[in-house]
């Protein structure tokens, strides 16, 4: 009897660990050189220090904005749910303004699938993740980083870039919805394009202190539009089209921002005057 219950026992056991190690392999990091567009060794521990990083200069004695687009290979059917961008500026004159994803729907067409506006001016070695959101792609996808350079005589050193992924949906047709359902979710601004006021609307999964925020190319606040605690359940709030101090701001593309604890979701705008 003793002998059946343990039989029983160890395959029970091993039941389990065949359901829970493709469950645990389902998300996981994809790290890429940003030197060679190859993905390389996970990275987790020690993100900085592969000799895959790429230094990047301003031209010389030009300061500005530059963007440089790393091509990101992904196994198919996944979704991106976040982005990690490691790096190290090496004076905060410089830093990183804005990330973008985009997917190839055709040899000369790209979509935004994701974009955010950061200030990214670290000088110490750092990691900043973007929340995604569970977005399924399907093809070539590729990253867009904006750089700032204030000082023409220094570096950003870019590290290893992470995509987390996880199984998309496989049902033909059917919704998808982010893998963490806890995670703040962000509606795009309607209208938009628009001539302001815009709406912004948010769902909290819980209570807690909540920032919105638009921001400029650069990723300079332009105006603060809610700061403080909130109940958990759908929020909104609206833009007008002006600055903190009430100024009329320029047509032009603008971010906004959410946070909710350590959340952090954005999305792009385009202003009409």
């Amino acid at each position: 009897m003793r002998l059946v219950t343990s039989l029983r026992s160890i395959l029970l056991l091993a039941g389990l660990i065949c359901f829970l190690v493709p469950a645990a392999q389902a998300d996981h990091i994809i790290w890429h050189s940003p030197l060679n567009h190859s993905t390389v060794d996970d990275l987790t521990l020690r993100p900085y220090y592969n000799t895959s990083a790429l230094v990047l200069f301003p031209m010389p004695q030009v300061t500005g904005s530059f963007n440089v687009q790393f091509l990101l290979t992904l196994p198919s059917n996944v979704e991106i749910d976040a982005i990690t961008i490691c790096y190290r500026g090496f004076t905060t004159l410089n830093w990183i303004s804005r990330i973008e994803l985009n997917q190839m729907t055709g040899p000369m067409a790209a979509t935004i699938i994701h974009e955010e506006a950061v200030h990214l001016d670290h000088t110490n070695e750092t990691c900043y993740t973007s929340v995604v959101g569970g977005v399924p792609v399907e093809g070539t996808v590729t990253l867009t980083l904006d750089f700032e350079f204030g000082y023409p005589y220094d570096s950003i050193l870019l590290g290893a870039i992470g995509v987390h992924v996880s199984e998309a949906v496989s049902d033909v047709g059917a919704d998808w919805q982010p893998a963490d359902q806890s995670r703040l979710v962000l509606q795009q601004n309607k209208p938009n394009p628009f001539v302001p006021p815009t709406l912004i609307e948010y769902t909290l999964a819980q209570a807690g202190e909540v920032s919105a925020e638009v921001l400029d190319v650069t990723g300079r606040i332009v105006q603060t539009l809610f700061q403080g605690a909130q109940s958990e359940g759908a929020h909104r709030v609206s833009w007008d089209g002006t600055g903190e101090s009430g100024e009329d701001m320029p047509a032009g593309r603008y971010y906004y921002r959410v946070r909710a604890g350590e959340e952090v979701v954005s999305g792009g705008m385009m202003m009409l005057r």
